[in-house]
């Protein structure tokens, strides 16, 4: 190893036996035991960069492994050692501390008897005078009892007697207005609940009377209803009936108008057969006159009488039958009126 390289080792081991302050004593054991132990793995260093055969890096690998473990080895063995030595002064120590504990307590008790003493008189004052607070619901823990007076202590206890007496009273006073207001206010719902039960009763005798006027005047309603539908349903049998009879005497003066039309078409027909009768008669006698006029005198005479005679006939026979039926006519419709 190179001189440089040894001194950087010796300057950090040097450090950390320097960072703990050990006595020299000890720093010269730690050193001599582990100094080779940086030397030799200094040494390595240099040389486990090179090794490229899997044979020499496991050779090499052991051999750094053996020169760990003896480092373990004075590790272990060094800090038995030290422990040994703190056992030994722990053991040491605790039989100087048994030695004289005992006689440092029995002379601490003496020493401390009479502020023992005055501690429990005042521990015993404090409580009697707690206690006496206490009744009159007054907390000792704003107080320095034991140390208070005796004259300040008195007046203390006079004062929270007035004020828990005025409390009581008040407290009485409160109660007795509780009970009063809670007598008042039950008395108030009672009275509430007897209103509302009376209102209640009257809402429902007046919704009772209200949906017997309902049902009476929907009774109304409905008779008044059958009514309207009885006196619709009459006016419409009426109407009806009326309309029908209006039909019939409209049919039956249609019917009427219509014989009353024939029968006038065939009187007017047969008399303007008649009429035709009576011209071609008149024809006839004038064909017959001028017929005589051109026969000698008797011939005419004789001709005219016969021509006269059965022209005559057949109109009156005419006539008669046309006369006939408007007299049955006549007589038909004065059986209709």
């Amino acid at each position: 190893m190179s001189t440089e390289s040894n001194s950087v080792q010796q300057s950090a081991l040097e450090l950390c036996i320097a960072q703990n302050q050990l006595p020299t004593e000890n720093a010269v054991v730690i050193r001599d035991a582990m100094t080779k132990f940086f030397v030799q793995a200094e040494q390595w260093k240099a040389t486990v960069p090179t090794v490229t055969d899997p044979k020499v890096a496991r050779a090499s690998r052991l051999a750094l492994k053996g020169i760990r473990v003896d480092a373990k080895h004075k590790k272990d063995e060094l800090k038995e050692t030290v422990l040994k030595v703190g056992r030994a002064i722990d053991g040491a120590y605790r039989l100087i501390e048994d030695t004289i504990s005992p006689m440092e307590a029995q002379l601490e008790a003496v020493e401390k008897k009479a502020e023992r003493e005055e501690a429990e008189r005042k521990a015993k004052i404090r409580d009697e005078r707690a206690s006496l607070l206490a009744q009159y619901g007054v907390g000792s823990e704003f107080y320095d009892l034991a140390n208070m007076p005796a004259e300040a202590f008195a007046q203390l206890l006079e004062g929270s007697k007035i004020a828990h007496e005025a409390k009581l009273a008040a407290a009485k006073k409160s109660e007795e207005e509780r009970i009063a207001r809670e007598k008042a206010e039950a008395a108030e719902r009672e009275r509430v609940r007897v209103e509302n039960e009376r209102l209640k009763k009257e809402a429902f005798e007046q919704a009772k009377r209200m949906e017997e006027e309902r049902a009476k005047a929907a009774a109304v309603e409905e008779k008044l209803r059958r009514e309207r539908e009885e006196a619709d349903k009459k006016a419409r049998e009426e109407k009806a009936a009326l309309e029908a009879k209006a039909r019939k005497a409209q049919e039956a003066a249609n019917e009427q108008a219509r014989k009353e039309r024939e029968a006038r078409e065939k009187a007017e027909a047969e008399l303007a057969k008649a009429k035709a009768a009576e011209a071609a008669r008149i024809a006839a006698e004038e064909q017959a006159k001028q017929k005589a006029a051109l026969a000698p005198d008797r011939e005419k005479v004789l001709a005219f009488a016969v021509t006269v005679s059965a022209e005559a006939n057949a109109l009156v026979s005419q006539i008669r039958e046309q006369v006939e039926k408007f007299a049955v006519w006549v007589e038909k419709k004065g059986g209709e009126l």
